[in-house]
């Protein structure tokens, strides 16, 4: 059931990966805009997706605590929820596919499966 779970997340990283390009494309005409903080969350994303695929514990707690930290933060501010669903055309698609993707996938590492797959690893 893990390999669900990073597929799931692997699909999350590729949504981020076109969001930042769309993101990118609309600064083009704004030169005050910038696309280094969604470049570096797409490339710590990706490291540990890698990381939780190659079986390391650490990175799939690590990820456990920043969906959750993530999904406090739609549910708490609205301005970040306003941020993440309320963009327009394909990007609003994707702000709400990617946390989606992100908590089911989170969830899946954590079923008693996944959990054994992670623990034979250590031994």
């Amino acid at each position: 059931m893990s390999n669900l779970g990073i597929n799931l997340l692997w699909l999350s990283v590729a949504f981020q990966a076109i969001d930042t390009l769309l993101l990118w494309l609309n600064t083009q005409s704004d030169p005050n805009s910038s696309i280094a903080f969604p470049v570096i969350v797409l490339a710590l994303s990706a490291l540990l997706v890698s990381r939780i695929a190659a079986g390391r514990n650490w990175a799939r707690i690590l990820l456990l605590v920043l969906v959750v930290l993530e999904l406090a933060a739609l549910v708490l501010s609205p301005g970040v929820a306003a941020v993440t669903f309320g963009r327009p055309g394909i990007r609003g698609l994707l702000g709400a596919a990617i946390p989606i993707l992100e908590i089911v996938g989170t969830f899946m590492l954590f079923i008693p499966s996944a959990s054994a797959q992670f623990r034979s690893k250590l031994s």
